[in-house]
């Protein structure tokens, strides 16, 4: 049966295969070492057989990819299992080409493992189209990245911004305690909870005794001072659950919630000997007058402000620097 018959290649044609194939080829034995390169090989490489057989072709490759490439071939060849792997390899002009390599382990005619034979191409534009591309996608990503970080910036900003202007909002400038405004909002709400669930509240009202004298005699400076310095006084004197308020010119509220008339009495008792023997830079001594009431069930927002505000007005009347009830 002649070799065309049995569909086998000769000899001679498995060799002028090997030596005219477009790729690159090489053949390693038992030992490891390379014993055959074809004849595109070589070319690439401008070195002889004799050069490169052993572990000459190793010369050529790249050292930065070298312990990679030798790892790589040493593993998976006592293993027996095939490998795929690209490195650089210098070319016959010097400069260094991306190669992919594919090495295959073959059987001698006995069938026992014989060794590799490996099949290379250049890659080079490949693999700078990839890496190009990777530089590129770096690059992309490192903008997302910045506009990301951008973008978060502009947001923290504008809730700060928004916080700022949300306090601003709801605060008194001079004193930095809630505004009429927001002791409005407060009273109305507080005023539901309790009706809703028929809990206690109270609302204490103060204002400084003789103001005007305090800025006709020191000035208006002075007279911001005292201010300042009597709702700093307040607020570090009532519970976290309290709401202090301006309420205008010399006049504070306090809105206390889940308190009966009788406890908010006496907090505004402690609240006027607070200030009555604090030191005020530049004024020396002031004194508050306080009143007190309690929410009924029965009032409207307009009644409960009406009895507090008679509440303090009688406190003034009956010599200030005191507490009236109603």
């Amino acid at each position: 049966m002649g070799v065309m018959d049995n569909n086998l290649l000769s000899f001679e044609e498995y060799k002028i295969l090997v030596e005219q194939a477009p790729i690159m080829i090489w053949r390693s034995n038992t030992t490891t070492a390379c014993d055959y390169f074809n004849e595109r090989w070589l070319v690439f490489t401008g070195r002889t057989m004799k050069q490169e057989i052993g572990n000459g072709w190793a010369e050529g490759v790249h050292p930065d990819d070298f312990d990679r490439c030798l790892k790589i071939y040493l593993d998976t060849f006592q293993k027996r299992e095939v490998f795929e792997m690209e490195y650089r390899l210098r070319r016959h002009d010097g400069r260094y080409r991306w190669i992919f390599d594919r090495g295959v382990p073959f059987k001698g005619p006995d069938g026992q493992f014989a060794g590799y034979i490996g099949s290379c191409i250049d890659v080079t534009e490949k693999v700078e189209a990839r890496e190009y591309l990777q530089k590129i996608h770096r690059k992309l990503e490192s903008i997302v990245d910045e506009r990301t970080a951008e973008l978060q910036r502009k947001q923290k900003e504008l809730e700060e911004l928004n916080e700022a202007l949300e306090k601003q909002a709801i605060t008194d400038t001079l004193t930095e305690v809630y505004n009429r405004q927001k002791f409005h909002e407060m009273l109305i709400q507080e005023t539901k909870e309790a009706r809703r669930y028929n809990t206690h509240l109270s609302l204490i009202m103060f204002d400084i005794d003789h103001f005007k004298l305090v800025n006709d005699t020191h000035g208006h400076q002075a007279g911001d001072t005292v201010l300042k310095e009597t709702a700093r006084l307040i607020s570090e004197n009532i519970r976290d659950a309290d709401l202090l308020a301006r309420y205008g010119g010399e006049e504070f509220m306090i809105l206390a919630p889940h308190t009966v008339r009788e406890s908010a009495f006496t907090l505004a008792e402690k609240l006027r000997e607070t200030v009555r023997t604090a030191k005020f830079n530049g004024v020396q001594h002031i004194t508050c007058s306080f009143g007190v009431t309690q929410f009924h069930v029965r009032d409207t927002i307009d009644s409960f402000l009406k009895r507090i505000d008679d509440a303090l007005y009688r406190a003034k009347n009956n010599g200030r620097d005191r507490v009236e009830m109603l």
